[in-house]
């Protein structure tokens, strides 16, 4: 038997667990229409998540954060509320965007209301739910205020940065993949600075629970993770015996596999443009130099 069928019966395995799971959830909120509509809408909502770019933010995400609720459910005041925000508060994630949580808690209000026509005030709870999982965003303007918030923030940090060295190490294999797109230095500058951030906080859990089973490995996981991303991230420059292009400031530009490339003239991290790309075929260039995406916005859209 190849390796090849045994991964999709696993795969079958699981949305088989999860559509059961989901029929179970439906019957108790009282969903309207039989098992066959329950399973429609199973699958409209698994489409989301069956993205092929979907490496981490998939359905095997939304199975360990399901697995971890059902650790804490007895703790809960809604518990059925924060199973149904579990399922929808990754639905929409694209790598690049800042409103992913948004978008998912819009698409979660539109099912709960239009399609499984249930309560308004079911919708906006699970929409009050979703959002609060922007609690680690920029200004953590999103601050949970209530128990079954924070439980729902640290279900889902658990699942992305708790756990064994080993599975911590794995998840965040996948995570990468999903950037495959970004130039690998520029990557691991990024994931840095939101590590860091991240181990910045404490306590990192919000409730009591996690802090007490998975405070001190958590944040093992993160210490660890800093210190190989500062060994694997270039130096500012490197300095080859290369010809650097006339009128360029050395200063600002970092020499990567025989080719130049720009550093944001404010921030310094490497831009991903090469040095000899034309001006007018630059993204974020002013005059002043070349920004990257970050200090463009912070400089021409925040002000």
């Amino acid at each position: 038997m190849s390796s090849g069928f045994l991964v999709d019966q696993r795969c079958l395995s699981l949305r088989e667990s999860l559509l059961h799971r989901w029929f179970d959830l439906c019957k108790r909120l009282g969903v309207k229409g039989d098992v066959v509509y329950h399973a429609n809408l199973f699958r409209r909502l698994a489409y989301y998540y069956n993205h092929p770019e979907r490496h981490y933010h998939n359905l095997v995400h939304i199975n360990n954060c399901l697995k971890k609720f059902d650790e804490v459910k007895h703790l809960l005041d809604r518990p059925d509320s924060v199973e149904l925000a579990i399922w929808f508060h990754d639905a929409i994630y694209e790598v690049w965007a800042e409103d992913n949580e948004d978008r998912s808690a819009s698409l979660a209000m539109f099912f709960i209301v239009n399609l499984m026509r249930l309560s308004w005030e079911l919708a906006n709870w699970v929409d009050y739910l979703i959002e609060r999982t922007k609690y680690f965003s920029k200004d953590n303007i999103y601050q949970p205020e209530t128990e079954d918030a924070k439980y729902l923030v640290d279900i889902d940090l658990f699942s992305g940065l708790g756990g064994l060295p080993s599975d911590f190490s794995k998840k965040s294999e996948l995570v990468a993949k999903e950037y495959g797109w970004v130039e690998t230095d520029t990557f691991r500058k990024k994931r840095l600075e939101v590590f860091r951030m991240f181990l910045s906080r404490s306590p990192f859990y919000l409730t009591s629970y996690f802090r007490i089973g998975h405070e001190e490995q958590t944040r093992a996981n993160l210490e660890g993770a800093i210190r190989d991303l500062k060994g694997q991230i270039l130096p500012p420059k490197v300095l080859l015996d290369q010809t650097l292009p006339q009128g360029v400031n050395p200063d600002y530009v970092v020499l990567v596999d025989g080719f130049y490339y720009d550093l944001c003239v404010i921030c310094k991290v490497n831009t991903t443009i090469r040095t000899d790309c034309p001006t007018g075929s630059r993204n974020f260039y002013e005059t002043c130099g070349q920004l990257c995406r970050d200090c463009w916005n912070q400089t021409f859209l925040e002000n």
